[in-house]
């Protein structure tokens, strides 16, 4: 915009009141640039079709998502790249198709060491999301 106001300047399209004091007008001549510069950027189709909802759309088969529920599984989900990779990988298989006896196997390991594994990595999983934790930039000092 400034760019723009400055060629205009250039090219002698600002042509000031001579009766108004020059800082008054040019300021009032820059007011209207951007003031119909904005105009203009909000009737672009880019703009228009933007739809603002209070809430993302879910598909029609499913319940409205819920943006709390979201925040908290994300949290859940950065807890859970934090464990070692011992516990998120026990961990990711028991939530997978394969039973834990199938994963075990396909590891080369013994199913009640896999179930040992998986009980320590809920343990620890279980830890961390009870822990409390002050959110990130909260403006406290440590």
């Amino acid at each position: 915009m400034l760019l723009g106001a400055w060629e205009a300047i250039r090219a002698r399209r600002y042509r000031p009141d001579p009766r108004r004091r020059p800082r008054a007008a040019l300021r009032a001549w820059l007011h209207g640039v951007a003031w119909r510069q904005v105009s203009h950027y909000r009737e672009s189709a880019y703009v228009r079709c933007e739809i603002l909802c209070s809430a993302p759309v879910s598909p029609a088969d499913q319940s409205p998502v819920e943006i709390e529920g979201e925040l908290l599984a994300r949290a859940a989900l950065r807890e859970v790249a934090a464990l070692p990779v011992g516990h998120r990988e026990v961990l990711l298989a028991a939530a997978g198709r394969l039973s834990l006896v199938a994963w075990a196997g396909a590891c080369g390991m013994n199913p009640n060491s896999a179930a040992s594994r998986l009980r320590r990595a809920r343990r620890a999983l279980a830890e961390k999301l009870a822990s409390p934790r002050l959110p990130a930039g909260d403006g406290t000092v440590r």
